[in-house]
């Protein structure tokens, strides 16, 4: 006979396939491999029939083993019983199961089969094969089980309750986990373990153990939990030495990790003493040692640790990573941190970093988006001498290790840029810590340079909001663009629409001034921000190459990109000028604006004149060139409230005047009224009569 669409469950996994039943054998074959189950008729002791989930199920037991296989139809169970009797020369055994939820009773056992039996029926079966490992505790039994890859779900570990044994009778703990490990899968050693290490000291799972190594899984037993590790779940072997150079860490990187309990331990940490050293003699053969190539002798002698790693690493068949180049300011390969609420210490490696010990963090350079370094608060007065260190993954999760000593900043942040991880924090630059600035209030602080970033940034969209469009010759374009130019708000004095905004903004920047704090220079010291004072009688700074180019490209790069913000609009910009293979015309011309504006300035400075400059008469008060008058006394001031400015010709008018009055102050203060009529020299007659003329005309002016 022949079915298809059946199932056969193993540890968990549903494994499709179908089944043939021969005269002498059963035959399963699994779908898409040429892997076929054979089950001797002569093996089999007993058959049962009973409900699954998926139909009715069919159980084959031997005397070692259980086999189950769902998929059949109720209409299957005649034909099934009919070749179970003639075939295989045993009965199909209806079993009928318990379906009133209880989680006491009894528990039978039927070769590789364990039956937890409540109300007379079996409320669930358990197969023994699946058994990996046995605890008892206190009236407790643990039963662990196999892991299967290929199953998206499994059973991993279950817990039974055996009340305590009365007087007289035999231990009922006792007796069912021997019961269990006589069917159980349980990794057992045969013959003698290859080296022995008694009490091991072991960070975690914590405590002291005596460590076997034996051919194909490395036995731990302490004195309350025992642990088999196969060499097949060792992922990675790493070998650190701790901050107080008088131990060594040995971690054992494993998948699937062992679970103790609820709680899972995918690192097994060992601490052994550097001073110590052992002498132990292999229990292999000449022709087994000769199979790990030489990496093992029969008489292995030295530290501890050393003979540890390298028995360890011959037997899994891996490499042991240690710590590479990175040194801390004391000299050892890690840096002490917390992690949550342990602390510890943080090894940065060739391919990753690790925290030791709880809990253990291993991640890898690859995994890694970006990290950042971060400042902490030092609750009082003085800068902070630590600061946080924080790793963003790809898969969107992070770690962050606090309280690293600011010593340490320079050597971790050279060590990051070296393997290609970006940093957060753009444009930081590591602190020379070889004289020890590092420990100095003049070190490298991360947290200014993204907070100064940061301003930078708002400062930028808070110009493109208030923008005003410009002609060619405007300057607002290399200050709202271009981060080099050398030109900066004192230079260049922003329009004032009318006189009672220049009140309001010049009250707002003396409060704002005021409400400045100290900030750290380059060299230590605290200073105050303050703005030089520049004579708007003096040359302009020529404009760069890329800014006369900029300033042709403007209005096609705001079309080409709608709706960029200025900093993605400057980014465009600075792509599109690094692809101009030809930039001779611009740069031509920025050769002679910057000729030009050194000849203006020599005559400057000897003669103290503008050269070449336009009066500043009636100007538009949206330009952004108009030059911004000299401060004067409110009692020789007069302003016009905001309401009384019924157009533009009024400003025009009261900027008129002011400009005049200030002129005649700055002739008086430097005593050569001939000088001052030359003042605006190139611009037009009636001007020239009006600053000559300021004094007798100011009664005219008001009256007007």
């Amino acid at each position: 006979m022949d079915f298809s669409g059946i199932v056969r469950v193993y540890r968990g996994a549903l494994v499709p396939g179908r089944i043939k039943l021969q005269p002498d054998f059963v035959a399963f074959k699994a779908s898409g491999n040429d892997d076929i189950l054979r089950i001797e008729k002569s093996t089999v002791t007993s058959a049962q029939w009973s409900r699954a989930a998926r139909g009715y199920m069919l159980k084959l037991l031997t005397a070692s083993h259980v086999y189950k296989f769902c998929g059949f139809q109720e209409s299957d169970r005649t034909k099934l019983s009919d070749y179970v009797s003639k075939s295989l020369k045993v009965e199909l055994e209806d079993v009928e199961l318990c379906v009133r939820g209880m989680n006491w009773g009894e528990v039978e056992f039927q070769g590789p089969l364990l039956r937890f039996m409540a109300d007379k029926k079996p409320a669930f079966e358990l197969t023994l094969n699946d058994v990996s490992n046995v605890t008892t505790g206190k009236n407790e039994v643990t039963l662990q089980f196999h892991q299967n890859d290929s199953a998206p779900v499994s059973l991993m570990e279950m817990r039974l309750h055996i009340p305590a044994s009365t007087e007289g009778d035999e231990d009922n703990l006792q007796a069912f986990k021997d019961k269990v490990l006589a069917n159980a899968d349980i990794m057992e050693a045969t013959g003698d373990a290859i080296a022995s290490f008694g009490e091991v000291h072991c960070l975690t799972p914590r405590g002291r153990y005596t460590i076997k190594a034996y051919p194909t899984f490395l036995e731990m037993h302490g004195k309350t939990f025992d642990y088999k590790i196969p060499y097949n779940t060792v992922l990675q072997l790493i070998l650190l030495p701790h901050n107080d150079q008088r131990n060594m860490f040995f971690v054992l990187g494993l998948d699937p990790p062992i679970r103790q309990g609820q709680t899972m331990y995918p690192f097994i940490i060992l601490s052994f003493p550097s001073d110590d050293e052992v002498d132990i003699t292999l229990t292999l053969t000449e022709e087994e040692l000769a199979g790990y190539d030489g990496k093992l002798t029969k008489e292995m002698t030295g530290p501890i640790y050393e003979v540890f790693s390298r028995l360890t690493r011959a037997l899994v068949g891996k490499k042991i990573a240690v710590p590479g180049k990175f040194k801390s300011h004391s000299g050892t390969s890690a840096v002490s941190c917390g992690h949550k609420s342990s602390t510890g210490f943080l090894y940065p490696l060739d391919k990753g970093m690790i925290f030791v010990h709880k809990p253990t963090v291993y991640v890898k350079y690859e995994q890694v988006a970006c990290v950042n370094f971060a400042r902490v608060s030092s609750g009082g007065s003085g800068a902070s001498r630590s600061f946080d260190f924080e790793i963003d993954l790809k898969n969107g999760n992070g770690y962050t290790f606090s309280s690293i000593m600011k010593d340490d900043y320079g050597r971790l942040f050279d060590f990051i840029t070296s393997k290609n991880i970006k940093v957060k924090n753009k444009g930081v630059k590591p602190v020379s810590y070889d004289d020890g600035g590092s420990d100095s209030e003049s070190g490298h602080d991360v947290y200014l340079e993204r907070v100064k970033a940061e301003g930078q940034e708002r400062d930028s969209e808070d110009e493109d909001s208030d923008f005003v469009a410009q002609d060619s010759g405007s300057d607002n374009d290399a200050l709202e663009y271009d981060e080099s130019a050398e030109d900066s708000d004192e230079d260049k004095p922003a329009a004032e629409p009318s006189s009672s905004h220049k009140k309001h903004k010049s009250s707002s920047k003396s409060s704002a001034t005021g409400s400045k704090r100290s900030r750290p220079s380059s060299d230590g010291k605290s200073t105050k921000s303050k703005k030089a004072k520049k004579d708007p009688n003096a040359p302009k700074k020529p404009l760069s190459a890329y800014m006369l180019w900029l300033q042709e490209s403007r209005p096609s790069l705001k079309k080409k990109y709608p709706g960029a913000s200025v900093t993605e609009l400057a980014k465009r910009a600075g792509e599109v000028w690094k692809g101009i293979s030809d930039k001779s015309k611009w740069e031509a011309d920025a050769r002679r604006a910057k000729t030009k504006y050194l000849e203006q300035m020599k005559e400057y400075q000897r003669t103290g004149k503008p050269v070449d400059k336009k009066s500043p008469a009636k100007k538009s008060s949206s330009s952004s060139s108009s030059k911004k008058p000299a401060p004067s006394s409110s009692s020789e001031k007069k302003y016009k409230s905001e309401e009384f400015v019924v157009d533009s010709s009024d400003a025009e008018e009261e900027d008129d005047k002011e400009e005049k009055a200030n002129a005649s102050k700055r002739s008086r203060r430097r005593g050569d009224d001939s000088e001052l009529v030359a003042l605006s020299e190139g611009s037009h007659d009636e001007s020239e009569a009006q600053i000559s003329g300021s004094d007798g005309d100011d009664d005219d002016d008001d009256d007007d």
